[in-house]
């Protein structure tokens, strides 16, 4: 830092100091505008290049599903009773992966609400949901769910790039991305990703309804014995507990044969996303009677009782 001389020089709010980029880069200029997933953010340039755009700091971070009063209790009475107030109230925007939603004051208690439990923007486990509040006491809320896919084929060094594919008998991934072909300038971690491996993915929704990737990651996967499971809540590996994430929703019923290993996938926030391999209970049938048709008939009959019924 240096001394400021003047009040400011209209790009950095007077601090009482001269920034190093204030004195050297006369041009550098700053607009406040939002990132592709709708985060609050500042956006550099120099003249008319950017130098890059950076999201501010929540007030608020889940990564869980989120209630109306976890809303609430992250923003405080006086920044809802702006929000709610009939004359002139403060205004309430909504993002979720990208598509922006602008609340009527009416319904605001639908995303937040003092000691309400319902889940706020459709907010499920494995969701990053973050919460930012400005000065004038607008509220932003922005949700960004992970999505699991799977590596085609081994990294092709030689285009530099991978394929993405998708298994429905492993995991419920039922959106539709743009492209998916992923390239090293953009992700340098495909590098090491061999066919198969599971991709954990964070995309916007376009103009044409598809989903732009925005972030690619490998994702972990752990191999236990199952030692007991909730159905459709929960499945517990060794000692530890996990619950499944937002987008797992074809694999909760999932009926886990306890004694068994199970290899699971995991999302970032260490919720099962998918599952790899595991001995269930539909891998087997109980035979209740067994016999022929007749003494002369070889051919052998039983009656089998199935796992669901």
């Amino acid at each position: 830092d240096v001394v400021n001389t003047g009040k400011t020089d209209g790009n950095i709010d007077k601090d009482g100091k001269m920034q190093f980029a204030e004195k050297y880069f006369e041009d550098l200029k700053l607009d406040k505008t939002s990132d592709d997933f709708g985060r609050p953010a500042n956006k550099w340039n120099v003249k008319k290049e950017e130098v890059g755009t950076y999201a501010n700091t929540p007030d608020a971070t889940f990564t869980k599903k989120v209630t109306k009063a976890d809303v609430y209790n992250a923003i405080g009475k006086t920044v809802y009773d702006d929000l709610t107030d009939t004359k002139d109230p403060a205004t309430l925007t909504v993002w979720f992966d990208g598509v922006k939603t602008v609340v009527k004051t009416a319904d605001v208690d639908s995303y937040i609400e003092k000691n309400n439990s319902g889940k706020s923007n459709g907010t499920a486990n494995g969701d990053l949901t973050e919460v930012y509040v400005d000065d004038d006491n607008n509220v932003t809320i922005v949700t960004i769910r992970t999505y699991v896919f799977q590596a085609a084929a081994d990294y092709d060094s030689k285009k530099e790039q991978i394929n993405l594919t998708t298994d429905s008998t492993k995991y419920d991934t039922d959106i539709t991305l743009d492209d998916r072909t992923v390239s090293l300038d953009d992700y340098a971690v495909i590098k090491d990703l061999k066919e198969d491996d599971y991709v954990l993915v964070t995309a916007v929704v376009n103009k044409a309804g598809k989903y732009e990737i925005k972030s690619v990651e490998k994702a972990e996967t752990k191999t236990a014995e199952v030692t007991g499971y909730k159905y459709q809540d929960s499945v517990t590996a060794g000692s530890d507990t996990y619950k499944y994430s937002a987008t797992a929703s074809g694999i909760k019923d999932t009926q886990y044969n306890v004694g068994k290993q199970a290899t699971l996938v995991f999302d970032k926030y260490g919720y099962i996303i998918a599952i790899e391999e595991s001995v269930v209970l539909s891998d087997y049938v109980f035979i209740e009677d067994f016999g022929s048709t007749s003494g002369l008939n070889k051919k052998a009959v039983a009656n089998a009782v199935f796992p669901d019924g």
